[in-house]
């Protein structure tokens, strides 16, 4: 699953993680899709930036990620405070 609004074709993931950090740029569905999906093969991955979070960090980031996973599940479109939190969880991911 790989977000291609604009140019009908995969973006890389850096720019796609770009994309997603811009407060400018209008998160639709899909894009949140594929970032709990990034995220979670990261975490599977043991990658760094994971792995060396504290406990409290850790959490936080878990209670964001269940969050916006349930707001999915219940709903179709995302309200600004599930954008933030998305935005902050990968700005401190990178």
């Amino acid at each position: 699953m790989e977000p291609t609004r604009t140019t009908g074709r995969p973006l890389p993931a850096s720019d796609m993680l770009r994309r997603l950090q811009n407060p400018d740029y209008p998160l639709c569905r899909d894009d949140v899709l594929w970032a709990l999906d990034f995220i979670k093969r990261k975490v599977a991955d043991g990658a760094p930036e994971w792995s060396e979070l504290d406990r409290p960090q850790l959490l936080a980031h878990f209670a964001c990620y269940a969050s916006l996973a349930m707001h999915l599940v219940q709903r179709q479109s995302l309200c600004a405070e599930d954008a933030e939190c998305l935005r902050a969880m990968l700005s401190d991911m990178l």
